[in-house]
């Protein structure tokens, strides 16, 4: 089991602190009660109850917000994966909100922080190439990276994505493969190889790659567009902006699920018993 947010468990050990804190202020408040009214101390096996109940709904808040993952690997376990972003003039358009670029962007990093501990690179392209983030786990420092890369302060114009995926295979060759994420909205005026050449030299290199496109409706002149991006996977290849790169987790959301359901269960059942004290 992998955990997409496992900061919010090291909460947990607080809570439960502070929970046992105010149980023992209860159970002494009862027993000087006790003194004068016996009637009180047929309330101690409740108070107990009702402390057991706080701790298992603190413990069912805490696992569900901390995100559990059944079954797969875990980051660690997969290659390194670069993506290869559009920095050309053409992805500052707002025909996907609130543009091109930005949406872009958000999808890399989702992707990232939906893989804790696996390496994530950037390479930015338009008329030249340049690897903005080495591979990395530090989801954090790559988001920092990337609020730094503007279309607009590019120099270089053109938009060559050759270029983008082969400074990508120059970094991920020498470590026996890895997977390529291509963002762009494949408008490319580069006269560099073939999306077919590009992804036999990537198979070569124990590399895959995959596209995402982003873009106006794909009904309109877009549309060829669209299919040079899927043409960079090969057959099958999904690239739109309508399917976003981030793979839904249906075990994940289920347990999560559990977890919150368990979370409200006890909480009722602690005030029906706060009720009926």
């Amino acid at each position: 089991m992998s955990f997409a947010s496992p900061a919010w468990l090291l909460l947990l050990p607080a809570a439960v602190a502070l929970l046992l804190a105010a149980a023992r202020r209860r159970a002494k408040g009862r027993a000087a009660l006790a003194a004068f009214d016996r009637s009180v101390t047929s309330s101690a096996a409740r108070g107990r109850l009702e402390a057991g109940v706080e701790l298992l709904g603190v413990a069912f808040l805490g696992f569900a917000l901390a995100g559990p993952r059944l079954g797969g690997a875990s980051g660690r376990d997969l290659p390194s994966c670069l993506f290869v972003l559009d920095g050309s003039r053409s992805m500052l358009a707002a025909d996907v909100a609130p543009s091109r670029f930005e949406a872009a962007c958000k999808a890399l990093l989702s992707r990232a922080r939906r893989e804790p501990g696996r390496r994530f690179g950037l390479v930015v392209f338009s008329g030249a190439a340049s690897e903005v983030c080495p591979p990395t786990s530090d989801v954090a420092a790559l988001a920092r990276l990337v609020a730094e890369v503007d279309p607009r302060q590019r120099l270089e114009a053109g938009s060559d994505v050759a270029l983008g995926i082969e400074r990508a295979l120059a970094r991920l060759a020498p470590e026996g493969g890895g997977e390529i994420v291509v963002l762009t909205d494949g408008e490319w005026d580069g006269r560099g190889d073939s999306p077919g050449e590009l992804r036999s030299r990537a198979a070569a290199a124990g590399v895959s790659i995959h596209g995402e496109w982003f873009g106006g409706d794909v009904t309109s002149s877009a549309g060829a567009a669209a299919a040079r991006v899927a043409a960079l996977a090969g057959e099958g290849a999904k690239a739109s902006s309508d399917e976003p790169i981030v793979p839904s987790s249906p075990a994940a959301f289920r347990l999560g699920s559990w977890l919150l359901a368990g979370f409200v269960l006890l909480a009722a059942a602690h005030a029906m018993a706060g009720r009926d004290a």
